[in-house]
C-alpha cells in the first residue's frame, strides 16, 4: 500500500521517527511493526523521494504476502489493510508534521524582495497580497476549494496566483500544481497549488518573473508619464 500523498501536507521529522522505532537507511527509513496473524507489517519511507509504503511480510515464509495488495474481497486482507491504514494514522501522527508552502514562501520573499504580505480583505485573515515596492500586485495568495480550480473535490488548498507570459502558462497548466488562473485574468495569471511535493525552487523561480514583469510594466509607465511631462 502507498501512502505517498502523505508528503503533499507534512514531513517527517527525524527525531520523531527515531523516538517512534523507524531506522535509518541512508534517505530511507523503516519500521518493522510487531508479528499479528503471521503477518509483520513493513514500512518505508522516503523523505527525499516523497515516497511512503507499507508491505505485507508472511513470517511463516519471509516474503511478502501478495494479496494485501489485492482488492478481491478477501477479509484477512481486507483485515490486513485496515491494521495498515491505522498504522499509517499513528506514524503520522507521531512523525510527521504539517508543512506549509505559504509560509516557507513568504520568508522566502521577505529575504529576497522584502515583501510582507498585506491582507486588504476585511474579515479574510487567508488572502494575502504581495506587492513591489510601487504597490503592484505580482501575487495573491488565497485558501480556497479544489473544486474552484475544477477539481471535483471540496478539500482546501492554499493557491498563489501569479503573473506569467501566455506561452508559459499554456506549457505549465497540468490540473496538479499548476491551474487555470482563479479570479483573475487566466491569459496573463496562473494559479498555483502550494502543497508539499510541488518543487520549491521552480516556485521561486516563477514568482521571481512575476516580480519582474510586474516591475518592469510599472517602470514603463513611469517613463511614459515622465515624457509625456
Amino acid at each position: 500500500m502507498r501512502f505517498s500523498h502523505l508528503f503533499e501536507s507534512y514531513a517527517l521529522r527525524t527525531e520523531k521517527a527515531l523516538d517512534f522505532g523507524f531506522r535509518f537507511q541512508g534517505e530511507t527509513a523503516v519500521f518493522e511493526d510487531k508479528e499479528a496473524e503471521g503477518i509483520r507489517l513493513s514500512v518505508i519511507l522516503n523523505p527525499t523521494e516523497k515516497t511512503a509504503e507499507i508491505h505485507a511480510i508472511d513470517t511463516a515464509f519471509d516474503e511478502q504476502y501478495t494479496l494485501f495488495d489485492v482488492h478481491d474481497g478477501n477479509a484477512f486482507a481486507e483485515r490486513l489493510r485496515n491494521r495498515a491504514e491505522e498504522l499509517m494514522e499513528r506514524i503520522k501522527d507521531a512523525c510527521f508534521v504539517p508543512v506549509s508552502v505559504k509560509l516557507r514562501l513568504f520568508t522566502a520573499l521577505e529575504e529576497r524582495y522584502g515583501t510582507v504580505p498585506d491582507h486588504p480583505f476585511d474579515g479574510d485573515g487567508d488572502t494575502a497580497v504581495l506587492r513591489t515596492p510601487s504597490g503592484k500586485w505580482y501575487g495573491i495568495v488565497m485558501n480556497i476549494a479544489y473544486r474552484r480550480l475544477g477539481v471535483p473535490s471540496d478539500e482546501r488548498v492554499d493557491v498563489l496566483n501569479i503573473k506569467l507570459p501566455e506561452e508559459k502558462i499554456r506549457s505549465l497548466i497540468d490540473s496538479k500544481y499548476f491551474f487555470t488562473c482563479y479570479h483573475m485574468n487566466k491569459k496573463l495569471w496562473i494559479s498555483v497549488a502550494l502543497i508539499g511535493t510541488l518543487d520549491f525552487d521552480l516556485l521561486l523561480s516563477l514568482v521571481d518573473e512575476s516580480y519582474r514583469l510586474v516591475s518592469e510594466k510599472d517602470a514603463g509607465k513611469g517613463r511614459k508619464r515622465h515624457c509625456g511631462g
